[in-house]
């Protein structure tokens, strides 16, 4: 009895320091060359999670009166809680000078009628709920034929509740998967830019200038890379563990990188723009990722200053992490943060409400 009790104790010891050790990692990615340490963005994407596997060992070990490892849990959990902030802001109500931005990576459900009865009631709901000014979309194809603007999944309920989706600009016709719809004054002009990570991707990001508050701004409406389609089946093929590990590694590794290169790209962008900036979308990345840190750069996260880093947009059935942002430069300041949980995409919906500092 001895012998498997000391057995049961040095293994629950070993998992404890395993869970200690994943949780440091996910703590220090931010800070890692990420073309090394790529793999550390995994542990850093559930870091809230890590903690609350955490805080649950480190009250066994106060139990156990194991007072070191209480002392280290301890520590990256008070960490932990800097890092995320407080879990509310100072929220105001919207008004005349308040900029409402949506923004929603939305991959509809399906094409059935129903579905698209219940999308194109959803996009009034939200329409009439947050009255936003802007409307970012990621992961839709919008695009002109003709004289017409071909809106997919309930999208054209938009244009009928007074939004416009396509710039005015000689130089571009709409042809893009990164739409953004306006309900402004201003009259914005908006350019496609194709990073080198972009190339031959079929990608970009889109830059609109629009004008608000009797002074223009410049918006940026940003999808960031994911991943190819992981073999998450094959790991549990008997007889194909070690190959599809390996090609899970390999695709996790690509899809990491590749992220890394567009952040690198957009933040030379953005910090060149002379204008005050909003950069809003689906970044693929939490808080705590090296992309999301380096992509902040001299940007505020707007959307974390009303306690959004405990409001998780992703995935919508079960929200882990947040990878939707809304990020400005020192020009702005939040006075409001909502992360709707009407369920359309898997993705949910981030509004935040800003204005211009003073």
């Amino acid at each position: 009895m001895s012998t498997l009790f000391r057995f049961m104790r040095w293994g629950a010891l070993g998992l404890s320091g395993g869970l200690l050790a994943l949780f440091a990692t996910g703590h220090a990615s931010a800070l890692l060359p990420p073309s090394y340490f790529w793999w550390t963005g995994l542990p850093a994407s559930f870091l809230p999670f890590i903690a609350t596997a955490a805080f649950g060992v480190m009250a066994a070990h106060a139990l156990a009166r194991h007072w070191l490892w209480v002392g280290a849990y301890s520590l990256l959990l008070v960490l932990f809680l800097f890092r995320m902030g407080v879990p509310y802001g100072q929220d105001a109500p919207p008004n005349e000078e308040t900029l409402q931005i949506l923004t929603l990576n939305f991959t509809p459900p399906d094409d059935s009628p129903p579905a698209q009865t219940f999308l194109r009631h959803a996009w009034g709901t939200f329409a009439n709920t947050y009255d936003p000014d802007i409307i970012a979309v990621q992961s839709m194809h919008t695009y002109r034929r003709g004289d017409e603007v071909r809106l997919f999944h309930q999208l054209d309920t938009l244009t009928a509740l007074g939004y416009e989706v396509e710039p005015q600009s000689a130089s571009n016709r709409l042809n893009t998967y990164v739409p953004v719809f306006l309900r402004n004054e201003g009259v914005p002009r908006q350019d496609v830019i194709e990073m080198e990570s972009h190339r031959r991707s079929g990608r970009h990001i889109t830059r609109s200038e629009i004008e608000w508050d009797e002074q223009r701004f410049a918006l940026y409406n940003v999808h960031l890379h994911s991943f190819d389609r992981l073999p998450f089946q094959r790991l549990f093929v008997r007889g194909h563990y070690r190959a599809a590990a390996r090609e899970f590694a390999s695709m996790y590794r690509r899809g990491i990188l590749q992220r890394v290169q567009e952040a690198r790209e957009l933040r030379e962008i953005v910090a060149a723009d002379s204008l005050p900036v909003l950069l809003v979308g689906d970044l693929n990345a939490s808080p705590f990722n090296w992309e999301y840190r380096h992509l902040r750069g001299e940007l505020q996260d707007l959307a974390a200053q009303s306690g959004a880093n405990w409001r998780f947009t992703w995935h919508a059935e079960a929200p882990m992490v947040r990878i939707d942002h809304v990020l400005g430069s020192r020009h702005w300041r939040a006075v409001h943060t909502k992360v709707d949980d009407y369920v359309i995409s898997d993705h949910l919906p981030l509004v935040v409400g800003i204005r211009f500092r003073e």
